[in-house]
């Protein structure tokens, strides 16, 4: 099968009977949280505050980060299982951090893959007992490019993959 955007474009999904191909299922509607016939957008929450405390019911957003002064993201108290968000950095940082909280003995745990510009790359962990993930803007991340997923197990952990871009030399951004 063609992977090429043009193929992809021709692809109609349609949401069917439970063990048929699709094809008789509803075509969707236009509207709320961009869907379409074709599926559904990613909803974004376009985080231009100081302080933002996510909830269980934002599970699936793409959390942008829109203020060059900083924000700290505060994750919600143990969720469900699979309670996840994605981060990405839309405005790079001139001040304050980019900081993501965990709650009541919530840890973090996973890695990321730390990119800088034409030197060797990097991977850190956090060491337990890590809540937090903290960007400065340059040796702990938080430069457009940045793409990271936190992914809640249901218990006390939240796990942790994806990139994330800095310069200088490069440190963990967990604490």
């Amino acid at each position: 099968m063609c992977n090429c955007s043009s193929c992809l474009n021709d692809i109609n999904f349609g949401i069917g009977e439970k063990g048929d191909k699709g094809d008789t299922g509803p075509a969707g509607t236009n509207g709320t949280n961009g869907t379409n016939a074709t599926g559904t957008l990613t909803p974004v929450v376009d985080v231009v505050t100081v302080n933002v405390a996510l909830t269980a019911a934002d599970t699936g957003k793409l959390i942008l980060f829109d203020r060059p002064d900083g924000i700290t993201v505060t994750l919600p108290d143990t969720p469900p299982d699979g309670t996840y968000y994605t981060f990405e950095i839309k405005d790079p940082l001139t001040v304050l951090p980019y900081v993501i909280n965990t709650t009541a003995g919530d840890l973090l745990a996973g890695f990321v893959y730390m990119k800088k510009a034409a030197t060797a790359d990097a991977i850190f962990s956090p060491v337990a007992p890590s809540t937090q993930i903290s960007m400065n803007g340059t040796t702990t991340g938080g430069q457009i490019g940045t793409s990271f997923r936190l992914t809640f197990d249901g218990i006390d952990t939240w796990w942790v993959s994806g990139y994330i871009y800095g310069s200088g030399a490069v440190a963990t951004p967990f604490s």
